[in-house]
């Protein structure tokens, strides 16, 4: 047990939420909207720089404005660092967005996730997540 008398986060917990950012991933590189809001909360919240989205007509607008079929887009996510209880945890992760059309494929973006996250009937989903580019490292520590 920890502090707040939940369980500990357990094997079963972390592969659950791993598998919820690979849902995450896909969604958006697929232009699902609907798979892409349902890992969140109802009141879930995506920010990063300036932008910042709340709820889940949000982020299905969100998606549906950036995805472009012309330009492949996969979202690649590691070094997961996950702390916190059965109920509610934290997690960070790096970020290396790869976009590919018929001409050519580059990284575009590079970066960290910090995430808060809950456990609700159906599974965990992502309450907060906070985007920084990697060269604002300093800022997600």
């Amino acid at each position: 047990m920890n502090t707040t008398g939940d369980a500990e986060l357990s094997v079963q917990d972390r592969l659950e939420i791993l598998e919820l950012f690979a849902r995450y991933s896909w969604a958006f590189d697929t232009g699902d909207a609907d798979a892409y809001a349902a890992v969140f909360t109802e009141d879930g919240v995506m920010e990063g720089g300036s932008t910042r989205i709340a709820g889940r007509d949000e982020l299905r607008a969100f998606v549906r404005r950036l995805w472009d079929p012309a330009v492949a887009t996969q979202h690649w996510t590691t070094n997961h660092l996950l702390s916190g209880s059965s109920t509610a945890c934290t997690s960070r992760c790096y970020l290396v967005e790869v976009e590919s059309t018929e001409d050519e494929a580059h990284i575009a973006l590079v970066g960290c996730y910090r995430d808060d996250l809950v456990r609700k009937p159906g599974g965990w989903h992502i309450a907060h997540r906070r985007f920084s580019p990697w060269e604002q490292r300093a800022t997600i520590l």
